[in-house]
């Protein structure tokens, strides 16, 4: 793993509060090796959560249910793992060489949204037990440590994440602020909305190949109607004038009705400022910066 050096800790140390998670997937199986499945595992310190509170089943204080007891230390665990292994609170769980006890399962966990796409259940170990004994990942190429700081409220969330970025160049982090919360699922909307305005695009030309062929067969119907008018000495200009509003009338009258059926009048647009108004109100201090380390083969 890559920790922060003494430089970056005394500048997350003097923003606020700091809290180190290590996050990485995991085989946990049980103490036979009949039974395994794949996890997320989650390493907290003491000072975690930052903010919120994890809730677990029975009830307890997070740091009592994952400290060492009787020369093991403790895990909480997704319910599904009960299921999938078998087995009960009280009974033993090996992930990698690190033998630990299922001391409570995870109700709620507070920064869940923040944690990406999940591959499997949620097991929280405390981070000297993985220290200690340094279980095997089963993604081999990165093992991220995350960090959270909590800001005093003096400091700006944006303005303290410009700063770690220009003042750390080469820190190898990557800063992110709580409305920053899942950069994964910002870029995956981003391709999406690229890939909706291709398929809009290409819809639109289709669509314009199309309308265009309708009215070349439309007007070519109303060839002896044309010749009629010429007949009777209608010019060039008023035949072309006729049959242009005759063509332009229903899309104009299909553009109007667009918004009116969408609701954008003066109170849809009355409302659409004041979320703006109240996003750019709410802010928060949260900060959450990720480590990756180099490809490696253990923890």
């Amino acid at each position: 793993m890559r920790p922060a050096d003494a430089a970056e800790r005394a500048f997350l140390a003097d923003s606020g509060q700091v809290s180190e998670i290590a996050t990485m997937r995991a085989m946990v199986r049980t103490p036979d090796g009949d039974r395994r499945s794949l996890i997320e595992l989650k390493a907290v310190d003491p000072a975690y959560p930052l903010y919120g509170a994890v809730a677990l089943s029975p009830a307890q204080d997070l740091a009592a249910a994952l400290d060492r007891r009787d020369g093991r230390f403790g895990a909480a665990v997704d319910p599904t793992i009960l299921d999938r292994l078998g087995l009960a609170l009280g009974d033993g769980i090996k992930i990698g060489e690190a033998t630990l006890q299922l001391r409570a399962t995870i109700e709620r966990e507070p920064d869940a949204a923040a944690g990406g796409l999940q591959f499997g259940p949620r097991v929280i170990i405390a981070a000297q037990a993985l220290a200690r004994n340094r279980p095997a990942p089963a993604r081999a190429p990165w093992s991220p440590i995350i960090t959270g700081c909590g800001c005093r409220p003096r400091i700006d969330a944006r303005s303290w994440a410009e700063r770690a970025r220009t003042d750390f160049p080469t820190a190898g982090w990557q800063v992110r602020t709580f409305g920053e919360a899942s950069p994964a699922l910002r870029r995956l909307i981003d391709r999406l909305a690229l890939y909706l305005n291709l398929v809009g695009l290409t819809a639109l030309l289709v669509g314009g190949i199309g309308i265009g062929n309708a009215v070349g067969f439309y007007i070519a119907g109303k060839t002896t109607t044309i010749a009629t008018l010429k007949c009777l000495g209608a010019s060039t200009r008023l035949v072309f004038a006729v049959y242009f509003v005759e063509v332009c009338r229903s899309p104009l009258l299909g553009i109007a009705a667009g918004p009116c059926a969408r609701g954008d009048g003066p109170g849809g647009s009355k409302t659409a400022a004041a979320s703006r108004a109240s996003g750019r109100r709410c802010s928060s201090a949260s900060i959450r910066v990720r480590w990756r380390s180099p490809r490696s083969s253990g923890c």
